[in-house]
């Protein structure tokens, strides 16, 4: 499948090695996926615990788009003080270095946006980060609508923390570096 070779693939995947690995794996998988779904709508007291077993299962799945509601859901009984924005931030990295087209990481990353911005936090400095992110991601795939629906969604939020009345030309070059994807037209953004 696209540029890989059909006989070393076909001769990987039939090593016992392989096999074996990718066996305690899906074990593994098996066995982090019944012990979440034991607790389902039994979290009280144990949501740290929980928190751990969904963050190493998006590790190893980060497609499975339920997880990362559930996930929410228990950041949000949680105090606001004790969610870590950074370890947020470096589980949908790890998510995304697995997937770059992930979409539940580019919406959980954009609900820790919000979440943040809402804490009082998520200045200049995060936004500028979240821009450089969405620079490296798509410099591996520039198709990734993904990641430019979320770099949208980041210059807004840097255009509303600016207070920037009429968009410039440096909108437009933090939108669309390589020429694809972004117009500014009118002051209005348009994808």
């Amino acid at each position: 499948m696209h540029g890989r070779n059909k006989a070393e693939h076909q001769k990987r995947v039939s090593d016992p090695t392989f096999i074996k690995a990718l066996e305690k794996k899906v074990k593994n998988y098996t066995k982090l996926t019944q012990a979440l779904n034991g607790r389902r709508g039994k979290e009280e007291g144990n949501n740290q615990e929980t928190l751990n077993l969904t963050s190493m299962l998006l590790q190893i799945n980060p497609d499975y788009y339920t997880l990362w509601n559930h996930r929410r859901s228990l950041l949000l009984t949680l105090s606001p003080h004790s969610i870590s924005t950074k370890s947020e931030d470096d589980l949908t990295v790890k998510a995304l270095k697995k997937n770059p087209k992930c979409y539940g990481a580019w919406m959980h990353r954009k609900w820790t946006r919000i979440r943040d911005r809402e804490q009082g936090g998520g200045g200049r400095e995060v936004l500028e980060d979240e821009l450089l992110l969405t620079s490296n991601f798509l410099r591996l795939d520039e198709r990734n609508f993904h990641c430019w629906n979320y770099r949208r969604f980041v210059v807004s939020m840097l255009i509303s923390h600016l207070g920037v009345k009429g968009v410039g030309s440096d909108v437009m070059v933090m939108l669309d570096r390589s020429g694809f994807g972004v117009q500014v037209e009118g002051g209005g953004i348009k994808g």
